[in-house]
């Protein structure tokens, strides 16, 4: 209905309650939200969720669960007192050197480690660098599984008291929290393979990083 507003009325409560009568109504909440553009067909279109926003073009996809440890290549020598020297590489593919000995690490007779047990064993680690190809290292780390369910063949025993050279691969378990190593190669007192090609592939690279000296 249209509503007349005089330019000039006697007495103040009158005044007020004309400018109230002539004051703009004010907007529902629901006029003033913004609506999300429509699309083709007519339907509003959903807002994006940045959560479920697809990684850009050329994005990492995360490898399957894996812990901390990934690869270990290292000497152990019992014969005159406990020494363990080598290197390990962890998820951020930094590479660890350690070399040490004295007392033996407690959890080497186990076959399942927890993170802090089994990062006792590399106690005196220094970063020294970080891999050169990160694609490569996530290739390598798919592979675990199937090198895990590969067999350590014996080819030999050649020495005595000359200790192991050993290639490893770490097996992470997300649900007990525990990670189990995966045998690639030994030499030494004992020599012995990995038969998978997945086994094969990562020992090959272990030793082609050429960190230092392990004796």
């Amino acid at each position: 209905m249209r509503r007349s507003c005089p330019g000039t009325v006697g007495g103040a409560v009158v005044v007020l309650l004309v400018i109230a009568a002539c004051a703009p109504l004010p907007r529902r909440a629901a006029d003033r939200a913004p609506r999300a553009p429509a699309n083709a067909t007519g339907q509003a279109r959903a807002t994006p969720d940045p959560a479920q926003a697809q990684p850009p073009p050329g994005a990492t996809t995360p490898t399957p669960a894996s812990g901390t440890i990934l690869f270990e290549r290292s000497y152990t020598n019992n014969a005159w007192g406990y020494r363990l020297a080598g290197f390990y590489i962890d998820s951020r593919g930094d590479i660890y050197a350690f070399n040490h000995d004295g007392d033996p690490w407690p959890g080497r007779h186990e076959r399942a480690w927890s993170e802090e047990t089994l990062i006792g064993k590399f106690r005196s680690a220094t970063r020294v660098r970080t891999v050169d190809d990160p694609t490569q290292l996530a290739d390598m780390v798919r592979r675990i599984p199937a090198a895990a369910r590969g067999k350590a063949v014996t080819t030999g025993s050649p020495m005595n008291d000359a200790g192991q050279t050993t290639s490893l691969a770490y097996l992470f378990d997300p649900t007990t929290r525990l990670y189990t190593a995966v045998m690639l190669s030994t030499s030494g007192d004992v020599n012995a393979v990995n038969t998978t090609e997945e086994a094969k592939a990562i020992d090959a690279w272990l030793k082609g990083l050429k960190v230092e000296r392990l004796k």
